[in-house]
């Protein structure tokens, strides 16, 4: 092998190792960035492509370069890399000189067509667990010992930000198809198509703080508008307005929260497919449907799409502008000028009055998406990344949801609109969180199985930098149909008692995501489907309804912690709990927040399929408690951590637990502006610090929030909320506070009684318990 060299640069060095010119430099702390080119092509430059946040800040880090016992070694003391002279491999180092990770070689193959194949071998330590990577269909957590094919699809989200439980994280910067592998293929990484070989490393901070540097490089994801974590109501779909509009108001006559309500496709005239435009006889008056939801306090969400058939006005606009992709109905997200024309004809819905997005089929290839027979796994992989290499090009497979996102980000904070952008789409790839979306994972099928993969699923998405992430609950698809992707268990509906329990353990489950929402194909999905009041399911819906309703201050100020702090809404216990090995393998359970960890149900108790009766199944389910202490957010019990325990699971509940000392704020049902039930886990003393904004509109961005902060003291058991830092326009000048310990046998139940209260006007305020 040649002999390494290698020179200084004023952010780290260059270096020919293999046949390639390799540049490394420090972006921040802790993070490094690596490109490597053939060294024919000479010192390789870094793509500032739009993954990338154009506005992050850039540090000049002081970097250290220096040989030792045959290696050169550069470290700016978070992060340091040694790298062999002898055969140029790379091992990074944290911040206490011990091994995160190393690399096997790198290698660039040149394509036929334009680019490189790109590889990066790597080796992994004994124990470790890997995360993130997107959402995919398997219902796995941790990749050690498997692949994953990085791509889009209905099912499937794709990212390029691998985490690992010892503390970094690595960010291939590039937008082709991927994949990863830890099996019996080697561990590497691959690209499909690059101009260079790229990437980062982060370490610092644990996963959470691989994430943080994740969100420094890629862009903040800003806070959605307040309503949007509240119940959003959906089905495919709602025929017509008069449809719409009594669904919200039966939800408003029984009393029940619906902040969002969704109209799915075919509102435009039929057979023009993707025309954003309504259908006069079936929507006489969106505006006057706008405004009657709004006094209701419900907003709506208009499903839009990318592809377009039939001819109509849109469609020809898009061609007549030579803007539509080679397959004649996709419109060019990549062209800032049809993102400018695609807004354009959006903006004849938006100037309705409605208040959110869903960027529907935002991939948009799904060449396997047809037939009975499910096609094999590579096959699949095969046909979908090709017929998108023939639409956008083998660079871009992956890129098309990041642009498409971006044009509903640009041009609707351009439109002056005071709403904030509130997007929710089928795909996604790195940086696209700084564009408002809220990725969702796809078309899946109502089946127990289906339920248990989107706990890692969502897990893994949020791991891989993407903090807002939802799922049809319930299931896209309820029935069995002929084609295979059509693959539902229960062909009653809701009629089936086998359903209507699924659908309830999902609707538990989702009542702790960042948003909540309901949607699917075969049967209607509003809550009275499901039975009648004073019904069992009925009853543990409309409970979880107004539980998600009274837990909104808790989730919004999580989403504050998400914007301001580089935050996770949800996250795997080993983001926690890194030294806990049984932690790091839990895939069914996950952190909700900073203070709460979720248990969700998933096998059948009562019935399956066809009303079946069930004999003989267990009422609760296995919990893994990590260390610390625990509180049973239902019966207030305190449980020891370190241990599996048999937790209660009747059907009214799922198991929560709280760890202790948290302190979880929530709304006040028909209270005033403003006005806290606060919910204190004794057994340690505890921090919160509760976000408020204006709860739409960017004021946030220039300063118009405010932080309050609480404290617990469980020695004295005393509950101080501080004087507010920061105020913004329409802050409450006076509010209620009640505050309740869950001790045994008293819970977080909004029914519990106030153990002490006061009136909170800014200045601090101590209440003893």
């Amino acid at each position: 092998m040649t002999a390494i060299t290698w020179e200084r640069r004023a952010d780290g060095a260059v270096l020919e190792a293999d046949g390639l010119a390799v540049r490394l430099a420090w972006e921040a702390p802790g993070i490094a960035r690596v490109a490597a080119l053939p060294a024919a092509l000479g010192e390789p430059g870094f793509d500032e492509g739009p993954m990338l946040d154009p506005s992050r800040v850039r540090e000049a880090v002081p970097v250290r370069l220096w040989e030792s016992e045959g290696a050169l070694l550069a470290s700016d003391d978070a992060l340091t890399v040694r790298i062999d002279l002898s055969t140029g491999s790379f091992t990074w180092l944290d911040h206490e000189g011990q091994t995160l990770f190393q690399e096997d070689g790198r290698s660039l193959e040149p394509r036929a067509d334009e680019g490189f194949r790109a590889r990066l071998g790597l080796r992994f330590s004994s124990g470790e667990a890997l995360y993130g990577l997107g959402q995919h269909e398997d219902g796995l957590l941790d990749y050690r010992g498997r692949g994953q094919e990085i791509y889009q699809h209905n099912l499937k989200i794709g990212l390029p930000f691998l985490v690992s439980s010892r503390g970094w994280g690595l960010l291939w910067n590039g937008y082709s198809a991927m994949d990863f592998h830890d099996d019996e293929s080697g561990s590497f990484l691959a690209a499909d198509a690059v101009e260079r070989l790229e990437y980062f490393v982060i370490a610092g901070g644990g996963p959470a703080g691989a994430v943080r540097g994740y969100r420094r490089l890629t862009g903040a994801a800003p806070i959605p508008p307040r309503w949007a974590f509240g119940y959003l109501q959906s089905k495919e779909r709602y025929a017509d307005q008069e449809e719409l509009l009594d669904a919200a108001r039966r939800y408003a006559g029984l009393g029940l929260p619906l902040e969002g309500i969704v109209l799915d496709w075919q509102y435009w005239d039929e057979g023009l497919w993707g025309q954003k435009s309504f259908d006069a006889e079936r929507f006489p008056d969106p505006k006057a449907m706008c405004d009657e939801l709004h006094e209701m306090g419900t907003r709506l969400m208009i499903s839009v799409w990318p592809h377009l058939s039939g001819d109509g006005d849109d469609q020809r606009e898009f061609a007549a502008a030579g803007k539509l992709l080679p397959n004649g109905g996709t419109y060019d997200a990549f062209d800032p000028e049809a993102r400018a024309m695609f807004w354009k004809q959006a903006g004849r819905l938006w100037e309705t009055g409605m208040d959110a997005w869903w960027a529907d089929s935002s991939e948009p290839f799904d060449d396997d998406w047809h037939g009975e027979v499910e096609p094999s796994r590579a096959e699949r992989w095969r046909r979908n990344v090709e017929v998108a290499e023939r639409q956008v090009g083998p660079l871009r497979v992956n890129g098309y949801p990041l642009a498409h996102s971006q044009g509903f980000w640009d041009h609707q904070r351009a439109s002056g609109s005071g709403k904030r952008v509130f997007n929710l789409t089928r795909s996604a790839w790195a940086g696209q969180q700084r564009y408002g979306t809220v990725p969702w994972s796809g078309d899946i099928s109502a089946t127990w199985e289906a339920l248990r993969g989107q706990i890692p699923e969502g897990l893994n998405f949020a791991a891989a930098g993407q903090p807002y992430w939802n799922c049809d609950i319930g299931g896209f698809f309820v029935k069995r149909g002929e084609q295979w992707f059509w693959a539902g268990d229960f062909d009653g509906g809701a009629a089936d008692l086998g359903y209507r329990e699924l659908f309830l353990r999902w609707f538990q489950y989702a009542a702790f995501l960042p948003v909540m929402r309901a949607h699917g194909t075969d049967t209607p999905r509003e809550i009275w489907r499901f039975g009648e009041p004073g019904e069992e399911v009925y009853d543990a819906l409309e409970s979880f309804l107004r539980l998600r309703k009274a837990l909104v201050p808790y989730l919004y100020s999580t989403a504050g912690q998400v914007y301001f702090d580089g935050a996770s809404m949800i996250r795997p216990l080993a983001f926690d709990f890194t030294d806990d090995a049984t932690a790091l393998g839990i895939a069914d359970q996950f952190l909700f927040g900073p203070s709460l960890m979720v248990c969700p149900v998933t096998e059948p108790q009562r019935h399956g399929p066809g009303s079946t009766p069930l004999e003989g199944r267990p009422a609760s389910r296995p919990v893994y408690l990590p260390a610390g202490e625990w509180t049973d957010c239902w019966s207030g019990d305190r449980v020891a951590g370190g241990q599996w325990i048999d937790a209660p699971a009747p059907l009214a509940t799922i198991p929560v637990f709280a760890r202790a000392g948290a302190i979880v704020p929530t709304a006040v049902p028909d209270g005033g502006p403003g006005d806290l039930d606060v919910v204190v886990f004794p057994g340690a003393d505890g921090e919160f610090a509760l976000y408020e904004d204006e709860a739409d509109g960017w004021g946030y961005e220039d300063g118009a929030r405010a932080w309050i902060g609480m404290r617990w003291n469980d020695t004295e058991r005393t509950l101080t909320i501080a004087a507010p830092d920061g105020a913004y326009p329409g802050m409450p000048e006076r509010r209620r506070v009640r505050v309740r310990l869950a001790t045994p046998g008293a819970g977080w139940r909004d029914d519990a009684p106030a153990q002490a209260e006061g009136e909170y006007t800014g200045a601090e305020l101590r209440l003893a318990l």
